[in-house]
């Protein structure tokens, strides 16, 4: 379905509210799919970079995106096109056409404002990975 022809599209002035918000819930959904596996940002890219590039094209985030349990476009229950072109030029923000470790992680980052954060907390201020442990490729990992 078109985001223009949903009922809650009247709410917004423009096109590009609507997409904003899509962007935003999406972004959201991968953040808590970091949180839900445990797995740092650090992690997450390295999961999303098959290629081992160092960047993520469009078709290399797409294609990772279900390794973190986010559904994608080839799925009928995940994202439109549309809606995975908004997520990845959001995360994009040089707008190379490729997503750097630094982007990604930034964009993990809950983007708080300072009234918000008083009303949170103290645990819920700093990234929920902060304590997680990051995997180091090629090293084997402990399991106790």
């Amino acid at each position: 379905k078109n985001v223009e022809d949903l009922a809650i599209a009247e709410v917004f002035r423009s096109k590009d509210e609507l997409e904003d918000l899509s962007t935003r819930v999406l972004l959201a959904r991968l953040r808590w799919a970091l949180v839900s596996q445990s797995l740092s940002p650090s992690d997450a890219f390295r999961l999303l970079d098959s290629s081992r590039v160092g960047g993520l094209h469009k078709g290399d985030f797409a294609r990772g995106l279900p390794r973190l349990g986010i559904k994608g476009i080839d799925s009928p229950t995940g994202m439109t096109a549309q809606q995975l072109e908004g997520l990845f030029r959001h995360i994009d923000k040089d707008k190379s056409g490729i997503i750097y470790p630094e982007e990604f992680k930034a964009a993990m980052e809950v983007e708080l404002d300072s009234h918000d954060t008083g009303a949170l907390p103290e645990f819920a201020q700093k990234p929920v990975w902060a304590g997680a442990v990051e995997l180091q490729p090629n090293v084997p990992q402990s399991v106790t």
